[in-house]
């Protein structure tokens, strides 16, 4: 059995470029735009955009605002129904991945 594989490029930023340590949105669009065909998996969620509201002072790592904002994409992505994962493939309880971002910091 095979389970299905899911990229995403790191959230996007508003302004683009807001976070000095990554890349600005138009890298995002060409990794994303290559990467899915080359690699034989599926495009997941586009995350973001983080903003100075849902960042630290860092303007970098999503701030409790902004987990929840990431948390909530990833959940409407992978939630059943929503059309991203096979039928019969289950993403076990969601509130994982929130929970597993909050630990992350």
């Amino acid at each position: 059995t095979s389970a299905p594989i899911y990229l995403s490029a790191l959230n996007s930023y508003d302004p683009d470029g807001m976070c000095a340590f990554t890349p600005t949105a138009d890298h995002y669009d060409a990794v994303m735009a290559a990467s899915p065909a080359d690699l034989d998996v599926l495009a997941g969620p586009e995350l973001g955009p983080l903003s100075v509201e849902t960042t630290k002072d860092d303007n970098c790592h999503p701030n409790d605002l902004g987990k929840e904002l990431l948390g909530g994409q990833l959940d409407a992505f992978f939630a059943p129904g929503a059309g991203a994962l096979p039928e019969g493939i289950s993403t076990g309880p969601l509130g994982s991945i929130v929970q597993t971002m909050q630990t992350m910091e």
